[in-house]
């Protein structure tokens, strides 16, 4: 089945003064689906990274496996591993945030842990590294 469109509808919920715009995809067959449905778990995106010497890649897939995002960022070079992969949940959050996703999922490589403390993990390790570039020793 391919894609035909993907588009908003919005929502309106009892008392709400402004409708939500949630993201559904179209098939040519006019059946629709909700492009990020979710999980009983209250996931609803996962993002895998891949970290390289001059780039860093971020892929966001919905529950049901389907490729929905993917980006390759050029690395400065003198960008760390550690902000190279901060550089890029920032990026896939900024896209995801408006098609929908309230709960993601990050991985590295291992295993996938909650995107807020993921985000948090890496925000310490940059503030780590920085600590030691700037008294210029591996204490």
């Amino acid at each position: 089945m391919n894609i035909a469109c993907i588009y908003y509808e919005n929502t309106w919920t009892m008392g709400d003064q402004s409708p939500t715009s949630l993201p559904f995809k179209e098939f040519e067959d006019g059946s629709k689906a909700e492009l990020f449905p979710t999980e009983v778990s209250g996931v609803n995106a996962y993002i895998k990274l891949t970290v390289d010497a001059d780039k860093t890649k971020y892929e966001v897939t919905n529950i049901h496996g389907e490729l929905l995002l993917l980006e390759r960022i050029e690395r400065d070079y003198r960008a760390t591993d550690t902000s190279a992969r901060l550089k890029a949940v920032e990026r896939a959050l900024e896209r995801i945030r408006g098609l929908g996703v309230t709960s993601a999922l990050v991985s590295d490589g291992g295993d996938y842990v909650p995107l807020p403390e993921y985000e948090k993990d890496l925000r310490n390790e940059e503030e780590e590294e920085n600590a030691i570039l700037s008294t210029g020793s591996d204490a």
